[in-house]
């Protein structure tokens, strides 16, 4: 999967080796997204390769999800709804990088 997302938890004290990861080419051909509720609410849709509505759900404050080969629309539920987003880069740009449902 071009996009990694891990979830940590550890007891105080734990040490993670230090370490710097080697530079390795990698082949990407799809941009890969996630997205994470800092603050709020929203509903994610997801689509099939027909565009047809697969499923959707609800991410609240501390949630997350990961989309990969798959169509997807976003829709804010609350006010002031905060979102971080991490996706495969670089950006090349909207006409190139995005087709509408």
């Amino acid at each position: 999967f071009n996009l990694q997302v891990g979830n940590w938890q550890y007891p105080a004290g734990k040490q993670l080796a230090a370490h710097r990861h080697i530079e390795n080419s990698r082949t990407v051909s799809q941009t890969h997204e996630m997205v994470f509720v800092k603050f709020g609410s929203m509903k994610v849709t997801i689509f099939d390769s027909n565009d047809s509505i697969v499923t959707d759900f609800i991410l609240n404050t501390g949630d997350y999800a990961v989309m990969g080969d798959c169509g997807h629309g976003y829709e804010i539920l609350s006010d002031d709804t905060q979102i971080l987003e991490a996706k495969t880069g670089p950006f090349v740009g909207v006409e190139a990088d995005k087709q509408n449902i």
